[in-house]
């Protein structure tokens, strides 16, 4: 755990907020291949019970963002701060999505557990988030050259992400960096959309609110919500798979289940089921 250095801050402002508090820097950027290093913030932030996080994240979250980032000089630092919310229950996937799902200040992530040490914090900490495993894959597999997006979430009109190096070959391993709210995770959700033909957080949300069901552009851009919608990548080989969102009906979604057709990635996607 030497990349974590433990952080001072006047917690008083916590001390009604949370059980426990945590602040520390995680060195980043570092190594022969990097450009630059620098830290990313990371609190870590243990409540009593859920009603405790969920009255109080945004107190917390207002409370870094004025009192801490915004006294942060370096652009890439302040785009990286991380706030880790730690209670031993469900808080339920509505909250959690919820919570999860704001971008403002810091990305959150929520830890349904609690722990019997510091240590043991920073050290699941650092396994979600910072911590990467590549799995051996077996079979046939082909890299990505390109991913488009076309009215697509967070994306109006026409994105091309060019994935080749200077080679003009396909990466074997792609970063995609940017502030919080530019829309990294829309092109996480294009390519779950074009393999799966949905997106698993967004259907956890539609199961949700099925009381009050959701109507107008889901997968749509919202400012594009009549217009051709898809999600489409190129592979290595050149081969293709495309799939489109299907039309907004009257007074429903765009969430029925478009199957890929026999040009556009049938034969390598296999049917849906």
């Amino acid at each position: 755990m030497d990349k974590w250095k433990r952080q001072d801050i006047n917690n008083s402002g916590f001390r009604e907020l949370c059980e426990n508090f945590y602040y520390y820097k995680r060195k980043m950027g570092y190594g022969p291949a990097a450009i630059e290093e620098y830290d990313a913030s990371v609190f870590i932030c243990i409540f009593n019970d859920k009603e405790q996080l969920i009255n109080n994240w945004k107190k917390i979250n207002y409370f870094i963002a004025f009192h801490v980032q915004k006294n942060v000089e370096k652009i890439i630092e302040k785009s990286n701060f991380y706030i880790c919310l730690f209670v031993n229950e469900s808080i339920g996937n509505e909250e959690k999505s919820r919570i999860q799902g704001n971008s403002f200040c810091a990305k959150k992530y929520i830890f349904e557990e609690k722990l019997m040490s510091e240590k043991a914090y920073l050290e699941r900490v650092e396994a979600r988030i910072f911590s990467l495993g590549i799995e051996k894959t077996v079979g046939e597999t082909f890299k990505i050259n390109q991913i488009e997006l076309q009215n697509f979430r967070r994306y109006e009109g026409n994105l091309k992400v060019d994935l080749t190096g200077k080679n003009e070959k396909a990466s074997a391993f792609t970063l995609i960096y940017a502030k919080n709210g530019y829309g990294k995770t829309s092109i996480f959700d294009g390519l779950e959309y074009v393999f799966k033909g949905e997106v698993d957080r967004i259907v956890e949300l539609l199961n949700n609110n099925k009381n009050q069901p959701l109507k107008g552009a889901i997968y749509h851009n919202k400012n594009c919500a009549h217009r051709a919608a898809y999600s489409q990548i190129e592979l290595e080989n050149g081969k293709i798979i495309k799939r489109n969102v299907a039309a907004i009906q009257d007074g429903k979604n765009d969430c029925r289940l478009n199957k890929l057709g026999k040009n556009n990635g049938l034969d390598i996607i296999g049917p849906t089921k």
